[in-house]
């Protein structure tokens, strides 16, 4: 095999510095040695053994520090198991090596992002503008890469606002390409350059279909969808009827409701005054600007022209209807990439919560479709599914005619509950059948706190049976920790998950400084 072909090489170039027994010793350079290590880590990083590259990557680094390549594979191998935070760092060093390199610059901006660090990634893309250039002209640029990036890293950090400026910047891009498109129609027919006419209405066609808007476009549709999740609890708690409420509850709680209703109020008040500084300085910037010379105020025109044309996410963040925002992203998906599962997996996010079964049913069935024995249908689809199946039993608007479609549309489905199904029985059935994936386990436990089970019967979905000989990949492993965590179950057994999953992947820091925080997290759940 090539594994250990290369491995003989690795043995015999660190032994004698010779390919084979048969070479003369000392016939190759000791940077040869260095390439047969990085081939050879990369080998096992890809297999998903980081154990191994990693102690392959030291001792390459220990023979040539210099060799930059090391470190971003290094790097890699830390990101791949979700310890952002040490692939930076490393990454990082590697750029330093070679501060001309536009690649390893890049790829470091991407790297700070993703381990939080905006501050760092601002800085370091700007060492490749211009010095007249700000951040805002990377927009003008079309420098999707960094807009998709940014937007992501707001999007754990919790800033709906600044995410959605960077992804609807990337779906502004397409659209100006595509209105870009109208000056080529009529200079085609005059040239009759045809065939160059025909492959840029096809070009047209699939636009959208690109990974980076698909990608923005999923990324709008979760920020959205989190809005839309998001508990209105403290709208509640300040509205002027909560008196009525109050009387029902103990006079500590009632205190605890008091306290936190003042401190919203303080937090708004800031929030006005903040505003409002903040107003002032922009008048005063541009009285400042007017009063500038006839250049500069050429170029602040400019400037001020780039932002108005930037899209406002903060206009977005406060819309009134956030699922009818992300419907507009799932017809755009649905349309231009109707063979791609994430189309059809973000359609399900939405028209669940629309309550839009017959949609929903679509979105199932499109979903199924694509899947085959090489690509078997996603999880979510079952979830979906039981989600219809609870929403037919037990919601008595639902139009006669919308059941009796659903009905007869399932008939030869038997992925999808029918209206005689138990649906408990159902999702333990795809559970027994899905014992050895630990995504699957996942899925099924989610269904039964769908359907009123309690976290125990969900615990024992995700952990019970042969749990550490299941597959479980890191992504799908750090979904069903976080999971298990939100489940109001005593701290052993989360903390014997967290074990297992740390025995399985103990470079990744989820699963590493999780005790710490289960104590605080668990225990307020275990006495409620």
């Amino acid at each position: 095999t090539i594994e250990e072909t290369v491995k003989s090489y690795y043995e015999n170039l660190k032994k004698d510095r010779r390919f084979s027994p048969s070479d003369e010793v000392d016939s190759e350079t000791p940077n040869v040695f260095v390439w047969v290590l990085y081939f050879l880590a990369s080998h096992h990083e890809f297999l998903g053994r980081p154990m191994e590259a990693l102690k392959l990557l030291d001792e390459g680094i220990e023979h040539t520090p210099t060799a930059i390549d090391l470190h971003v594979l290094r790097a890699r191998t830390f990101k791949h198991q979700r310890d952002f935070q040490k692939a930076y760092d490393i990454l990082n060093y590697a750029r330093e090596l070679d501060l001309a390199d536009r690649y390893l610059n890049t790829k470091c901006v991407r790297y700070a992002f993703r381990a939080g660090k905006v501050e760092d990634g601002e800085r370091i893309v700007k060492l490749f503008l211009r010095d007249s250039d700000t951040l805002d002209s990377l927009f003008e640029m079309q420098a999707m890469w960094y807009e998709l990036s940014y937007g992501m890293s707001q999007l754990k950090l919790g800033n709906y606002a600044k995410a959605l400026t960077k992804l609807y910047s990337v779906e502004k891009h397409f659209e100006d390409i595509s209105e870009d498109q109208f000056d080529f129609h009529t200079w085609c027919l005059r040239k009759t350059t045809l065939r160059a006419y025909v492959d840029m209405l096809k070009y047209q066609e699939n636009l959208r279909g690109h990974r980076f808007f698909l990608k923005a476009a999923s990324e709008i549709i979760k920020v959205f969808v989190t809005l839309y999740d998001k508990p209105k609890r403290e709208e509640a708690a300040g509205a002027g009827n909560g008196e009525a409420d109050l009387s029902k509850l103990t006079a500590k709680e009632r205190r605890a409701i008091k306290k936190r209703q003042k401190r919203l109020a303080a937090k708004a008040k800031k929030k006005e005054e903040a505003e409002a500084k903040k107003r002032a300085e922009l008048e005063a910037q541009k009285s400042k600007e007017a009063s500038q010379s006839a250049t500069a105020s050429s170029e602040a025109t400019k400037a001020n022209s780039l932002k108005e044309s930037i899209p406002d996410g903060g206009k977005y963040a406060e819309a009134q209807d956030p699922l009818g925002e992300a419907t507009k992203m799932v017809k755009q998906m649905q349309r231009y990439a109707p063979n791609q599962v994430q189309s059809h997996l973000c359609a399900l996010e939405v028209y669940s919560r629309k309550k839009r079964y017959l949609l929903l049913l679509q979105a199932i069935k499109r979903t199924l479709k694509l899947a085959s024995s090489a690509s078997p249908p996603p999880p979510e689809v079952h979830y979906h599914s039981i989600l219809l199946g609870k929403a037919l039993k037990e919601e008595k608007d639902i139009h006669p005619t919308v059941v009796k479609i659903i009905n007869l549309e399932t008939e030869d489905m038997p992925q999808i509950p029918k209206s005689s199904d138990d649906l408990a029985a159902f999702n333990d059935s795809y559970l027994k059948a899905n014992l050895a994936s630990l995504r699957h386990r996942t899925v099924a436990a989610k269904c039964r706190v769908l359907l009123g089970q309690g976290a125990e019967k969900a615990y024992e979905a995700i952990h019970e049976g042969k749990f550490a000989e299941c597959a479980m990949d890191l992504g799908a492993s750090v979904e069903a920790f976080a999971f298990v965590k939100t489940l109001k179950l005593p701290a052993d057994k989360i903390e014997a998950m967290r074990k297992t999953l740390h025995e399985n992947f103990p470079l990744t820091p989820d699963f590493k400084e999780a005790a710490k925080e289960l104590e605080a997290s668990t225990e307020a759940g275990a006495k409620s």
